[in-house]
């Protein structure tokens, strides 16, 4: 399995969604991603301290563009070759990763 920046745009109604989606991503990953949340259309001194906290994870926030500005923005920052972006109501499986490589022809 390759290691992967995970590009998660959301918004500050999001935040209960966003907890579970990295909640998911941390319990159910055997590596090391690079998690990037974007905060959408909020000033980052309004960003909750427990999301500006959360251990592993790398809080951005952008202007009132939109998702796609969002991404891009996540994307800028990732720094590993692979970038999976996903909506922040994802919940990831256990074996995740292994999925993946079966995909990839890996397995």
């Amino acid at each position: 399995m390759k290691i992967l920046s995970i590009i998660v745009p959301t918004l500050k109604e999001n935040y209960p969604y966003l907890k579970l989606c990295i909640d998911s991503i941390k319990k159910y990953s055997q590596n090391q991603h690079e998690i990037i949340v974007v905060i959408n259309n909020i000033k980052f001194e309004d960003i909750p301290i427990e999301i500006k906290e959360m251990v592993g994870v790398q809080v951005l926030h952008s202007e009132p563009q939109g998702q796609c500005m969002a991404v891009n923005l996540g994307v800028e920052k990732a720094v590993n070759e692979y970038v999976m972006v996903i909506d922040d109501d994802f919940v990831f499986p256990p074996n995740w990763e292994r999925i993946l490589d079966k995909l990839e022809g890996k397995e």
